[in-house]
């Protein structure tokens, strides 16, 4: 069960969502470009967050491997260096 906060989206809203949620077109274009390389079969979730809100990073650590983050693109990126580093442990 996702906490209240998550709200579900349509696969084909979400580009709609994007123009009014992410200011950057630059990084709008690289999220539609990581989209565009998903399924519209699989579930997207949508949640206003403050950066570095520990309980919400921890929330998607837990969803891991099972899920996904595609925007914010800054948080992607935190969950790609910790997965990185994760994966050093079991080498």
């Amino acid at each position: 069960m996702r906490h209240e906060t998550f709200q579900r989206l349509n696969y084909e809203e979400i580009p709609q969502n994007l123009q009014q949620t992410i200011c950057d077109p630059q990084e709008r274009q690289s999220i539609l470009k990581i989209l565009a390389e998903r399924s519209p079969e699989d579930l997207y979730y949508g949640v206003w967050i403050r950066w570095q809100d520990t309980n919400v990073l921890m929330r998607l650590r837990d969803w891991r491997p099972n899920g996904e983050v595609i925007a914010p693109l800054e948080v992607r990126q935190k969950m790609r260096e910790e997965v990185s580093t994760e994966y050093q442990f079991y080498q």
